[in-house]
């Protein structure tokens, strides 16, 4: 019970601090590209293939994506 536990909580810190680092990627590539800040987007990760509708800082819904085969650019 306890290796559950351990293993719950582990994934748990991993989601939650992929989520800030998801959010914080949004807010600097919109504070730098655009001079604004936002309250809620839609942020694509090309690399992970998904899309994130992020708002007041939290992530209210992840979308898989699937962009070009020939890759960015």
């Amino acid at each position: 019970m306890k290796k559950l536990f351990f293993i719950a909580f582990l994934l748990f810190t991993l989601f939650c601090s992929g989520q800030k680092q998801i959010i914080e990627t949004a807010r600097n590539y919109i504070e730098t590209k655009c001079n604004k800040s936002f309250e809620e987007v839609l942020f694509v990760s090309i690399i992970e293939q998904k899309m994130y509708h992020i708002k007041e800082g939290e992530i209210i819904k992840t979308y898989v994506i699937s962009s070009s085969s020939y890759g960015v650019g």
